[in-house]
């Protein structure tokens, strides 16, 4: 499997050669302006020179990246840093993959950078940024994308600690994207999209470079510190995240495999140092960060292929013991101590459809946590249970489990999905599930309980500042829409504005189901 992606990444890599190699080259000069010289770079491939470059980390060039990126937010069509002193090498090697990993937001960027540079001492005067779309199309692509940033970050924001909130943002990555090679021209929109995080998070297919970004954006917004891990020979990167002081490498796509099954998601490459990420299949890589020698303390998560469903102060997960045992486990997370979460699923066996007597090695469960319930998948169907472990039943059954099994199951935009093939082996039918949403559900925003939005939550926030009205603690979270911690002015302004349909993606997205919806 992880051969598998290394090819895909050095066939990129082969396909973008010989895309510019039949275009444009690198950095030439183009023609002469008021004596100075125009030239275009375009990375073709993954490089890690921009961690490790002196001049790349140094005080004028991280100043003159700063102001690129502004001026891109702008979509400004030349930024001039001639205050800085960037080289022309500079900006062949390294400059535009800075801009692109420390701005991770950026999804209208290129990979290309065009500049102007003095011949006499190959110091860069202008930089004409490169667009994928132009200004026009600002609100079609950055709205939806911002969004889903604003809402992973929100979701996330509600766990107590940086490792819950890092891996909750792995998890929803994972599931939310398939590993997807880009065909084509690599000069189009959706070419370059595979390579940053809108192609991830929106379109929900990218390569390496795609999920890192996304991972590196949500974790961004969630104040998480994060860097990067590049392999050269692999053609690779990766994230790099700080937990509680310790730096660990994260490698999202690693961890959603190819081919996958819908709601599969590994976690080998979540917090492992420069040994477990070895071990992994990783190799050759640089980074500029120094990554911790101590393993994260009992690493539970290795073997888990699924979701890790986080409730309150409890996680749960399937399991599979290594022989003929399934079920569901629940962990303390102050404790770390774990036991059996009795469930419809003990016991329960993917076996094979031709010999019911015999079943593959395993764990195919998959859940997904959706309005207060923790939906989990059998070989034969879809269940839920409340995590206080009551209420388990039976919320969907294969109508052909004679010859077919559930491999797959995943719930996105109010929808579940199941994956059935009579093996574990990818590429199955995907279906939807006829399964109802009864429970009532939560809205971010929602303070009075009608199920919308609107002014009349704005004004309890009021009513509840000036002392008039108490909250309980469930309106208080509710009311925390931009997730800082208290209920404030600032919430009663941002519910205005989403009730009067202005500036909503910028603001909170949509309304927000605490639990997924």
């Amino acid at each position: 499997m992880k051969l598998m992606k290394k090819a895909f990444c050095n066939l990129i890599s082969v396909l973008l050669v010989l895309a510019i190699v039949s275009g444009c080259a690198v950095s030439v000069s183009a023609y002469k302006t008021d004596n100075l010289r125009v030239g275009y770079s375009s990375p073709l491939n993954i490089s890690g020179d921009f961690l490790t470059s002196s001049a790349a980390h140094s005080e004028n060039y991280l100043a003159a990246v700063d102001k690129v990126a502004e001026a891109t937010s702008r979509f400004a069509q030349s930024v001039d840093i001639s205050e800085f002193n960037i080289t022309k090498a500079d900006m062949d090697t390294t400059f535009s993959e800075s801009l692109r990993y420390s701005y991770p937001e950026l999804i209208n960027l290129s990979s290309s950078i065009k500049y102007s540079y003095n011949p006499d001492n190959n110091i860069v005067i202008t930089v004409y940024p490169q667009y994928l779309f132009d200004i026009s199309l600002k609100e079609e692509y950055f709205n939806p994308f911002n969004a889903i940033v604003e809402r992973v970050a929100l979701e996330a924001g509600e766990f107590d600690s940086d490792f819950l909130k890092a891996l909750y943002v792995h998890d929803f990555i994972a599931t939310n994207a398939e590993y997807v090679m880009p065909t084509g021209d690599p000069s189009t929109m959706e070419y370059g999209f595979s390579h940053n995080a809108y192609g991830n998070l929106v379109n929900k297919n990218s390569v390496c470079e795609g999920y890192t970004l996304a991972y590196a954006a949500i974790l961004k917004k969630l104040g998480i510190k994060n860097g990067y891990a590049v392999s050269d020979s692999m053609k690779h990167i990766w994230n790099t995240v700080t937990i509680e002081g310790k730096t660990y490498h994260v490698d999202v796509t690693f961890d959603d495999p190819t081919e996958d099954l819908i709601g599969r998601v590994c976690h080998e490459n979540f917090l492992c140092t420069d040994e477990e990420i070895a071990e992994a299949g990783h190799s050759d890589w640089v980074t500029e960060d120094v990554i911790t020698t101590v393993s994260y303390p009992d690493r539970y998560w290795d073997d888990i292929n699924s979701k890790i469903i986080i409730v309150e102060d409890y996680l749960y997960y399937p399991v599979y013991n290594g022989g003929s045992q399934v079920y569901l486990e629940k962990r303390n997370i102050t404790t770390n101590k774990a036991q059996k979460f009795n469930s419809m699923l003990n016991g329960k066996l993917w076996t094979d459809v031709e010999n019911p007597n015999s079943f593959y090695l395993g764990n195919f469960s998959r859940m997904e946590y959706v309005r207060g319930r923790i939906y989990y998948s059998t070989p034969t169907g879809v269940n839920s249970i409340l995590p206080d472990g009551s209420g388990d039943r039976v919320e969907y059954t294969l109508t052909n489990a004679e010859s077919t099994r559930l491999y797959g199951f995943a719930y996105s935009d109010g929808i579940f999905y199941g994956e059935i093939t009579p093996t574990p082996n990818p590429n199955g039918e995907i279906i939807k599930l006829d399964i109802e949403l009864t429970e009532p559900v939560q809205i971010y925003g929602d303070i009075n309980g009608d199920g919308q939005v609107n002014l009349e939550d704005a004004i309890m926030i009021q009513k509840y500042l000036i002392y008039v009205l108490e909250l309980t603690d469930e309106q208080l979270l509710l009311g925390d829409v931009n997730n800082d911690g208290y209920v404030g002015t600032a919430d009663s302004v941002i519910i205005q504005k989403y009730a009067a349909s202005i500036n909503v993606a910028y603001d909170v997205g949509s309304p927000l189901n605490r639990n997924n919806a």
